[in-house]
């Protein structure tokens, strides 16, 4: 393979973006977990949120997860996308 070919298998659409996470976010709650960080799709080296990014949040939001582009900061900085699951006050 060449390298358009392998670039062309990466996730690019905010639909396979989603699916690939919220599939991440099914085995977790198997294992009894309520949260996912993931550092890919440019949440890991980005300190702005970009307008595909922010599709991908809106787009988790309408499926009822928390989501978050999150930076941290201390000695080192730190930026995910942070998804919960948790049950919200106001969904009893």
């Amino acid at each position: 393979m060449n390298a358009k070919e392998v670039r062309a298998l990466m996730l690019t659409s905010v639909d396979e973006i989603v699916e690939e996470t919220t599939e991440a976010c099914a085995k977790l709650a198997r294992k009894g977990k309520t949260s996912l960080k993931v550092r890919k799709y440019g949440f890991e080296d980005m300190l702005r949120t970009n307008e595909h990014q922010l599709k991908i949040l809106n787009k988790l939001r309408e499926l009822g997860f928390e989501a978050e582009h999150i930076r941290e900061s201390g000695q080192f900085w730190d930026s995910y996308l942070y998804v919960s699951w948790k049950e919200q006050e106001n969904e009893s």
